[in-house]
């Protein structure tokens, strides 16, 4: 199954995460805080990553795990 990785979980996250959850996909969340809308969806796996080298740790971290083929990224949020 192929991984997917959202960067920014607020209202447009929200949406992917929603869309994709429906298709069966492995869902990876990252949001600056825990506060951010998407955060509280009851689908997908949730990281929270409040800098660049935090970000950087959660993505490596994604990419180790998922053996089969290189994850997609999408941008949920312009803020990051």
């Amino acid at each position: 199954m192929r991984h997917i990785i959202i960067l920014g979980m607020n209202f447009q996250g929200l949406f992917f995460l929603r869309e994709l959850a429906k298709k069966r996909y492995n869902l990876h969340c990252i949001g600056r805080n825990q506060e951010e809308i998407g955060m509280y969806s009851r689908y997908g796996k949730k990281y929270v990553a409040a800098n660049g080298m935090a970000l950087r740790q959660v993505v490596k971290e994604i990419v180790a795990g998922s053996q089969d083929k290189k994850p997609i990224g999408l941008f949920g949020s312009g803020i990051i």
